[in-house]
């Protein structure tokens, strides 16, 4: 393993195309020399311990892939937002805590963008500066809010927010995203889903465990079609949960609403004849178990364990 800093030498190997010094234990600041590989085409600095980047970093105009994670980095310098041919950048577990001004500016061609595990505070506005962002990865941060703009990358697919500070109603704008695949807000402190999620074409996963949900089962999200799993599992839902017509959630797999404050008896779900996990731990259920769960020939988990201060559901209740 490898220690000190990374030696200002390597200025001189100006046909570089790929330099690579993952899992080491360099130190200290990447030596300004680094702005003379003209071809470096990608670098992985991962897995050390370095703490700042020179702005000569902005003249690798080559560049499209750049890996930065685990180490220690706090800042950025401006210029890293000059590569423009960047595709993929992986900042994760660092201690970021904030991003320069007109960070996302210039990063026209970015894919990939994975900043989880920092303490990063905001995302700023400029992220529409990124038409083919594909994949954000943004969890293990402080974010109090995501910008309005993230509904207009049409590109996107991915987007992860796992354990923030996220508050309030979720951003209406995501509803706008044609493209997106999976979306992950699970731990923050949200309170409502909003109509506009209704519109998402090419949804398949939306994950929001551990929030603090408190309206009825949000069954406006019924016509997404494309929806396969669907996790609000630890939150303050409530009222009676909704019987399920034909059509309603047509290609659901997952259902997770364990631990709410769903109330009244389990409604008819039969309709949902693709679902393969169903769990309604830890609600407020009651009576009978309608005969008509039966008829999901898909099912093959189902979970129903209640609460200890609850009566016991059953199938022949008088």
């Amino acid at each position: 393993m490898i220690t000190g800093p990374i030696p200002d030498f390597f200025g001189t190997y100006t046909s570089l195309e790929s330099l690579v010094v993952t899992d080491n234990k360099f130190s200290g600041t990447v030596p300004a020399s680094i702005g003379l590989l003209s071809q470096l085409t990608s670098l992985d600095l991962s897995k050390n311990n370095i703490e700042a980047l020179p702005s000569t970093i902005g003249l690798l105009s080559l560049l499209t892939s750049i890996d930065l994670s685990e180490n220690n980095f706090e800042t950025l310098p401006s210029n890293i937002g000059l590569l423009s041919r960047l595709t993929t950048m992986d900042l994760t577990e660092n201690n970021i805590g904030a991003l320069p001004e007109g960070f996302f500016s210039n990063l026209t061609s970015l894919e990939t963008f994975d900043i989880s595990y920092n303490s990063l505070i905001v995302i700023g506005d400029d992220i529409s500066n990124c038409p083919a962002l594909t994949t954000m990865q943004l969890s293990y941060n402080k974010l109090a809010q995501l910008p309005a703009t993230l509904g207009t990358l049409n590109a996107l697919e991915y987007l992860y927010v796992r354990q923030n500070e996220l508050s309030g109603a979720a951003l209406s704008t995501l509803g706008d995203l044609p493209r997106l695949k999976v979306l992950d807000l699970s731990a923050n402190l949200l309170t409502s889903i909003p109509n506009e999620w209704a519109s998402l074409p090419s949804i398949e996963q939306i994950i929001m465990q551990q929030n603090q949900l408190n309206t009825a089962f949000p069954l406006f999200l019924k016509v997404l079609n494309s929806l396969s799993v669907l996790d609000l599992s630890n939150n303050n839902l409530n009222q009676a949960l909704p019987d399920m017509n034909v059509g309603d959630f047509a290609g659901l797999v997952i259902l997770n609403l364990t631990y709410n404050d769903f109330t009244a008896t389990i409604s008819d779900l039969s309709a949902l004849d693709t679902l393969q996990y169903l769990s309604l731990n830890g609600n407020a259920l009651t009576g009978k178990i309608p005969p008509t769960l039966g008829d999901v020939a898909s099912l093959y988990s189902l979970s129903l364990v209640r609460p200890s201060s609850q009566p016991k559901l059953c199938t022949t209740c008088e």
